[in-house]
């Protein structure tokens, strides 16, 4: 319960973070990313980032395809309720090693995502 309150409460404030353009203004601002654009987002680093900076996090999200900004911020608060919690089994590959790109850390959340899912139903 303790843990669910620490990632409810990084989403809400991810959520709220930074300027939002008005429901029109970000369906544009979107279109208008370029796949390469988005390509280099995905490279950048882990550990370049300042995961406790939510406008640094929300600038890298905006750079990202739609899709893969929801993954990097579910990432981000996965990061942050780990840093909590302790618990960093959302936020490490099964191995143990960190995600190196933001690439990595999209197909991890996508993992957890989908072992989540599929343990829900059973």
């Amino acid at each position: 319960m303790r843990n669910l309150i620490f990632t409810m409460t990084a989403a809400l404030a991810l959520a709220g973070c930074g300027d939002s353009p008005p429901a029109s203004g970000h369906a544009t601002q979107a279109s208008e990313r370029s796949p390469q654009a988005a390509t280099g987002a995905t490279a950048i680093k882990i550990a370049d980032i300042n995961f406790l900076n939510m406008g640094e996090t929300h600038d890298i999200a905006k750079k990202l395809a739609p899709a893969d900004a929801a993954l990097f911020l579910e990432y981000a608060i996965n990061w942050k309720a780990a840093k909590v919690s302790g618990d960093e089994s959302k936020i490490l590959k099964p191995d143990g090693i960190a995600p190196v790109t933001i690439a990595d850390a999209i197909a991890l959340t996508k993992a957890v995502l989908a072992k989540n899912a599929e343990a829900a139903g059973r």
